[in-house]
């Protein structure tokens, strides 16, 4: 479990994964890579695999680039000790069902928030998720599940830093399908 030591708060919590992951699993499509050269990635925040020609190999980037990536959601944060020390970062699959809790969404998107909503990769703020559009070809990420929207988790995370009495996150569970239609 992730925790935050001390005094040290954060402005948005960090992913929480209510079920579906077993990092021990070796069928999981969790994928450890580095991160991008300048580029800054927080637990929670989409993220996705780009090759990189002048290293060789695939990195992490914000949010969805091209309409072939496969989102994941970041573990941990690219300056926390664990990836500084190996050089990678681990990403949670949206291919994988799994229902999580993230703070990086948009906070007004359009349709708004609800039961069972398709969600896909913010273009407005790479790294957060949003509703897709109905009548849209999108890469789906997921869906809204438990709640209809984001919900208070203030009471039980202390690692956050309230915004108006609140720490806002949003429950998804993960589904990944390229150009669906909504």
């Amino acid at each position: 479990m992730i925790t935050t030591y001390g005094t040290q708060q954060r402005a948005v919590a960090r992913l929480i994964v209510l079920r579906g992951w077993d990092p021990s699993n070796p069928t999981m499509r969790t994928r450890s890579a580095p991160v991008a050269s300048g580029t800054t990635i927080k637990s929670g925040q989409v993220i996705s695999l780009q090759w990189s020609t002048p290293d060789g190999q695939e990195e992490w980037n914000l949010g969805v680039v091209s309409a072939t990536d496969i989102p994941y959601f970041a573990v941990q944060d690219s300056d926390d000790y664990d990836p500084i020390a190996s050089g990678v970062l681990t990403g949670l699959s949206s291919l994988d069902n799994i229902e999580l809790q993230t703070g990086y969404f948009d906070a007004s998107p359009s349709p708004s928030y609800g039961s069972q909503v398709a969600l896909k990769a913010s273009t407005v703020t790479a790294g957060n998720v949003t509703t897709a559009a109905t009548s849209s070809t999108v890469t789906i990420l997921g869906y809204t599940s438990r709640f209809n929207g984001p919900t208070n988790i203030q009471p039980v995370n202390s690692g956050v830093v309230p915004v108006d009495g609140q720490v806002l996150v949003l429950t998804l569970m993960t589904g990944y399908v390229r150009n669906a239609a909504t």
